[in-house]
């Protein structure tokens, strides 16, 4: 169970982090080719992909779980 949970942090901090990129996008100049709707897809597609496995392996009062799908 221990690696399905990391599986989960992984996916769902991947998501997270990108999202903080596309916040900070005005701040940083040297992505000059960075599109804003393919990281923004990129983010919800890692985010739905930790959703799944949570909501695959995990019990439904998980606070992990309950963590993922109140941010989504």
């Amino acid at each position: 169970m221990d690696v399905i949970s990391f599986l989960i942090v992984g996916y769902f901090c991947a998501s997270t982090e990108i999202r903080f990129i596309i916040q900070l996008k005005e701040e940083i100049p040297k992505f000059k080719n960075f599109s804003v709707e393919k990281k923004s897809k990129e983010s919800e597609l890692w985010h739905s992909m930790s959703l799944d496995v949570a909501c695959s392996f995990l019990p439904s009062d998980c606070p992990l779980l309950n963590h993922i799908l109140i941010s989504y």
